[in-house]
């Protein structure tokens, strides 16, 4: 019966892979076997990927590992200018932080930096548009059975459907190997389906994740590794008897007792809202008004209050971790009456008459009794036992004394962390430090860490709002004046793209190839949606194949690009022989190169061009020409021209304009028509997109918007005229008469001219039918040619 049971969910399995286009390891078939309904979560695991596949998830956990390298380079930089020997074990951790991220880094680029179809595929693609071509005209030969040749004989729809169901397969599996592990159900996906499922953490569905939690719980506190790994060996597997653990911390105010529960709530149990919270000095001895006799009344009557709070608690979610916060402070009746029936889970009742259970819960308790500088251990025990009793403390797993922290700095650099957020990159050196644990020592209201902490809140934090003004994440040194207790702040993002000139060090920037992947998942995913109308319409085919043959030309394009009309209009182009038509026929094969490899950026000669000599007549007829050639077959313009004129650029508008413009079509092309009249912030633009690919989108932040596949053409009047003529091989004395001067021209700046790929020079007398003159940036004098296109004489 089990191995039938296996054989169905098999057989489901591949039913999933080819619904979702997904591959499920064996991993992760493994665990959902075991589950409840485990078709209902191979299915909820497989749509999880598929739509972290859409949303390009792996951005978040790769940004994540960006931020950590960015800021552990800059702190590594920092500290080795002024390293003290007390910080060496900081230095240690932030070096494991840049391998760690490193790494991850690395691993993901080399995987997936080179995601294409094969040779042979692309062959096949090609192939098959044509066939699809013929099918939305009616004129359906098939392919041969056992090659992609045409047959020379017609065939019925059956045999249609057939050979269309077996590309469209090829295609699915071709696109989920070369996506790797971005298509595959891992077995962390099913566990997390459960989780959400069941509130279940993913730690007790995939055990192999605990060791992870186990590092990141250590990574989260100071000097308290031993602990850490008490606690984490100490907690069993469930037992209808007890909790999974219970532990007393000892230790004074503000050693971090209160954080190890917060952590493991975060990273054993997976999420910090489960840390259920209880100050028990809330529950010491009433006193009746006007007496110093006990109210015992009132004191049953808290007792019952802490009950319902308890049971309440693992009613609503079982795998609760539970903090009993200075329990030395409660009424001996409440730790006598309450915690026996928590501990060993007795078979008792809430309110309600429900069964209460605490067998999935961890309880930690804490408490300073006996702690104080000259107790010894074995003191110490005696003094809790004598305390607590020995009948409670036997109920516990463990006893902790949580020694106070050796390395102050590190604590205060590790809330400096949780305080500044992602939004900063705060460093404090050493003798900034030593100033605000001085000032945190002389809070004796409140725990040592408590007191770090609100030193930072009142000292570095009111100084970080100077900061809001930038766009990028902003680093902030916080030193002290020479010979001074005064801090100092410094301002600035020159680190923040630390993390590129770090990885061009091993010989690669992964900023391009995070947007080039991105690119790449659009296309995957557009298939898979066109994928699944094709087959509906498969399913209810007729005689009429034309629609059928259009959706296949949609899927093609997907892949290799919308180029039908496109291409049409590059091939009629290529036919004219004038100049005017030769260099748009040039742009416009950039485009179709560019859309046809939707998975990888194609080699271009040029991306950038300023054009030179054209007149208002010649740049409306390029205006049209590239207007009509780049409207690709389902009406989607490729082409944005920006008219600039003096004072009237409105750079802010210009930006966001552009920006929707390519987020709607990553190839697109741009002409900025006077980019002399550029204002500064289209100008700023103008120079991202040349010397980084990509503009930040104001309107959503974080989101960085890629052009590399944009072309930009940059049109202008600031060049001489004659010397453009004179270029051209123009008499000297007929450029005398004919070309008109245009000294006073508006000019932009010359960084301009080192950025673009090509200038292209029209004959300023017949720029539509004359000769063009075009120098690209390999040609050797570039530099003097371009200069002296731009020279006036006295």
């Amino acid at each position: 019966m089990e191995q039938e049971h296996v054989m169905v969910l098999k057989e489901e399995k591949l039913k999933l892979e080819e619904k979702y286009c997904v591959r499920i390891s064996e991993q992760a078939f493994d665990l959902a076997i075991v589950q409840c309904q485990a078709v209902e979560v191979l299915r909820g695991a497989c749509e999880l990927v598929l739509e972290n596949f859409r949303n390009c998830a792996h951005e978040s956990e790769f940004n994540e590992k960006s931020y950590v390298l960015r800021r552990s380079l800059v702190e590594i930089i920092q500290l080795y200018r002024d390293i003290h020997p007390d910080s060496q074990s900081w230095m240690n951790r932030i070096r494991t932080e840049r391998d760690y991220a490193s790494i991850h880094m690395k691993d993901f680029i080399q995987e997936f930096n080179h995601v294409s179809l094969s040779s042979e595929f692309v062959k096949q693609l090609s192939f098959f548009k044509d066939y699809a071509s013929k099918i939305a005209d009616l004129d359906c030969p098939l392919p041969n059975e056992n090659s992609w040749e045409l047959a020379s004989v017609d065939s019925d729809d059956v045999d249609v459907t057939k050979d269309v169901a077996r590309f469209l397969n090829d295609l699915r599996g071709e696109l989920v190997v070369r996506f790797g592990s971005l298509l595959t159900v891992e077995a962390c996906h099913v566990a997390e389906v459960v989780s959400r499922l069941t509130d279940v953490p993913v730690t007790e569905i995939l055990p192999s994740s605990r060791e992870m939690a186990r590092y990141r719980t250590k990574q989260r506190l100071v000097d308290q590794d031993r602990v850490i790994d008490e606690i984490f060996d100490s907690v069993r597997d469930e037992m209808m008897c007890r909790p999974k653990g219970s532990f007393l911390l000892l230790g004074a105010p503000g050693v971090g007792k209160r954080e190890i529960a917060k952590a493991i709530a975060e990273h054993l149990y997976c999420d910090a809202s489960r840390l259920v919270e209880i100050d028990m000095s809330e529950y010491e001895v009433p006193r009746l008004e006007g007496s110093a006799s006990p109210d015992y009344l009132s004191l049953r009557r808290r007792v019952q209050d802490l009950w319902d709070r308890l049971s309440e608690a693992v009613r609503k979610r079982p795998y609760s971790v539970i903090l009993l916060d200075k329990i030395d402070k409660a009424a001996p009746f409440v730790r006598t009456g309450v915690l026996p029936r928590v501990l060993c889970n007795v078979a008792s009742r809430d309110v309600n008459g429900n069964r209460v259970d605490f067998s999935k819960s961890i309880i930690f308790m804490t408490s300073s009794v006996g702690v104080d500088h000259e107790t010894r251990n074995r003191d110490l025990k005696d003094d809790v036992r004598k305390f607590f009793g020995a009948h409670l403390l036997d109920y516990l797993d463990n006893v902790f004394v949580v020694e106070k922290y050796r390395d102050q700095r590190a604590v205060a650099r590790l809330l400096l962390r949780e305080i500044a957020g992602r939004r900063f990159i705060v460093h404090a050196s050493d003798a900034a430090l030593d100033v605000l644990l001085e000032k945190a020592s002389k809070d004796s209201v409140v725990g040592a860490g408590m007191a770090i902490k609100k030193s930072l809140l009142d000292h570095i934090v009111p100084h970080l709002s100077t900061a809001e003004g930038y766009d990028s994440v902003v680093v902030v040194c916080v030193d002290t004046l020479v010979g001074t207790y005064e801090l100092d702040f410094r301002f600035h993002t020159q680190e923040q793209y630390l993390e590129d000139w770090y990885f061009k060090q091993k010989g690669g920037t992964f900023r391009k190839s995070i947007a080039d992947l991105r690119i790449k998942v659009e296309s995957a995913y557009r298939f898979f949606e066109l994928r699944k109308e094709c087959l509906l319409l498969l399913d209810c085919i007729g005689q009429d194949l034309s629609q059928l043959g259009r959706l296949l030309l949609a899927i093609c394009d997907s892949i290799a690009g919308e180029t039908n009309t496109i291409r049409n209009i590059w091939r009629r182009l290529q036919t004219d022989t004038t100049a005017f038509a030769k260099v748009i026929a040039s742009i416009i094969n950039a485009v179709v190169k560019i859309i046809d490899s939707p998975l990888h950026l194609p080699e271009l000669p040029a991306k950038h061009y300023l054009f030179l000599g054209l007149d208002d007549d010649a740049k409306r007829g390029l205006v049209n020409v590239l207007t009509d050639s780049l409207t690709t077959s389902s009406g989607k313009s490729l082409f944005k021209h920006v008219k600039l004129e003096e004072n009237n650029s409105n750079g802010e508008l210009q930006k966001h304009l552009l920006i929707e413009q390519v987020k709607q079509n990553p190839c697109t092309v741009l002409m900025f028509d006077g980019v002399e009249f550029a204002d500064d912030v289209l100008y700023s633009c103008l120079l991202e997109i040349f010397d980084k690919g990509t503009l930040d989108d104001d309107d959503d932040e974080g989101l960085v918007v890629d052009f590399q596949r944009t072309i930009v053409i940059l049109t202008s009047d600031s060049a001489n005229r004659r010397k453009i003529a004179e270029c051209l091989k123009y008499p000297k004395m007929h450029v005398l008469l004919n070309v008109t001067m245009n000294q006073n021209a508006k000019r932009f700046r010359t960084e301009l001219l080192r950025r673009v790929d090509e200038i292209t020079v029209f004959d300023p007398l017949m720029p539509e039918n004359g000769h063009v003159k075009r120098i690209h940036k390999s040609t050797q004098g570039l530099k003097s040619m371009s200069r002296l296109l731009f020279e006036f004489e006295a």
